[in-house]
This record gives C-alpha cells, sequence and structure tokens, in this order.
C-alpha cells in the first residue's frame, strides 16, 4: 500500500524522508500492511508502544527511515525488502540500520525525528555522521528560550520570532543528536554564531573532542509549519 504523502529532501550530504502522520495512521488502520514494512522485533516495539499518538510518530519515522534507506540500497544495487531493512536503537535511544549481525551499519547513518503531522528520517553520506530535528513552529513561553539560549544568539529583531526560536532549537538538538548525546546534556551547550558555525560548552564540548573534534554543518529547511535541520560531520 503506498500514497502520495512523502517529501524527499537534500540538505548538504544529507537525504531527508518526511512520512506524514496520517499515511501512518493508514498503516496502522490495516494491520497487515506493516508486513511489508517492519521486522518481527520491530513488529513488537509498536506493539509495545502504550498510545495511538505514540504509535503515529514512531512508525511515520520508521517508514520515512525505510524508504529513504532502500532507495540508497536500490542506487547501490542492492535492493532489500523494507522489512528486512532493521532500524534499531542503542540504550541511548539513539537509531541505527543494523547489519546482518545486528550491529550498526557506519555506511548507512540515520537520524530520526517527528513533530507536527510528520515522521522524518536523515540518512548521511557514508563516512559520516548525522543529527536532524523537526520541530512544529509555535510560540513559546519565554522561559524556555532561557533554558535554551541566550539573546546573542539571535538577531534583535527575532527574539520574539517562533520561527527563528524554532530554528534554533533545531539546530541545537540536531548536533547533539550527531554527537549522540541528545538532551541528556544542556542545549547551551551548543551555540551558533553570528557567522553561521557552532560553537560548544560542557558535556557537548568533551563528547565532541572524544569524536576527535570534526568540523560541523548545519543545513536548515522550512516544510510547511516546521523547522528541520541536519548537522553533519566526517568520522
Amino acid at each position: 500500500m503506498t500514497t502520495a504523502e512523502t517529501s524527499i529532501l537534500r540538505l548538504g550530504t544529507a537525504e531527508v524522508e518526511l512520512c506524514s502522520i496520517g499515511e501512518a495512521e493508514v498503516f496502522l488502520s490495516y494491520p497487515a500492511s506493516l508486513d511489508e514494512w517492519l521486522s518481527a522485533g520491530e513488529r513488537r516495539t509498536l506493539e509495545g508502544l502504550r498510545t495511538p499518538k505514540r504509535k503515529r510518530d514512531w512508525l511515520s519515522a520508521r517508514v520515512a527511515a525505510k524508504r529513504v534507506v532502500g532507495r540508497r540500497l536500490r542506487a547501490l544495487g542492492h535492493p532489500t525488502p523494507s522489512a528486512d531493512i532493521e532500524i534499531a536503537s542503542h540504550e541511548s535511544r539513539e537509531p541505527f540500520v543494523a547489519d546482518e549481525e545486528g550491529d550498526p551499519d557506519e555506511s548507512l547513518p540515520v537520524s530520526l525525528s517527528h513533530a507536527g503531522d510528520y515522521g522524518a528520517c536523515a540518512l548521511g553520506a557514508p563516512g559520516t555522521r548525522v543529527g536532524m530535528d523537526l520541530e512544529r513552529i509555535e510560540p513559546r513561553d519565554p522561559a524556555w528560550r532561557e533554558l535554551m539560549a541566550d539573546d546573542s544568539e539571535l538577531e534583535p529583531d527575532s527574539l520574539g520570532s517562533p520561527e527563528a526560536l524554532t530554528r534554533l532549537w533545531t539546530a541545537k538538538e540536531a548536533v547533539l543528536k550527531l554527537l549522540g548525546v541528545g538532551l541528556s546534556v544542556d542545549l547551551r551547550g551548543v551555540m551558533l554564531r553570528a557567522d553561521g558555525g557552532v560553537q560548544l560548552a560542557g558535556a557537548a564540548l568533551e563528547r565532541w573532542k572524544s569524536l576527535g573534534a570534526p568540523e560541523l554543518e548545519l543545513h536548515f529547511a522550512r516544510y510547511h509549519d516546521c523547522c528541520l535541520t541536519v548537522s553533519t560531520s566526517r568520522r
């Protein structure tokens, strides 16, 4: 079963696929269709999610991942059924494409996110790390901004802009996902400089150093009512 409710973006060296929550709802309404998409282990994970929203969010991002990874494998001459492409997770919940032994396939680096009406997956180039975040653009409490950033990270005329704040948030979280730490560390440890570069501090800085201090790139997009940011680096 297929629909046209997907979109493909290229941001830097990464490919991004989006899948609508509505499409995930269709699959959930016809459980037999899930056999086309999910491995046995993934089916168990889906069944263990407690709420319909969690199931929709999880499935939309996984379908996006299967599509973008499947497209890469076909281009390489290795067509693979979607159910045989397993998206597993480390204990830290960082996703990865599992190889035949269940270990991370570093030639297929992925990052998943969901927000609003979409799930998404970014697939990096072989030999890279990738982090991606997707967030809906909407007004947020000023206290939230203070927890996330300081005014020096935004242009003065955009301090009150929901889109500027959401874009900044996605950039910070994308970098933390690339570093493999997610929201376990302070968002203020990732700062965007005026020249578009990234400055790190605290636990984020230490993690970056442990990875060999790779150069970090950021790529931005707006998709309907959401901001999407991809961060990439060489391994």
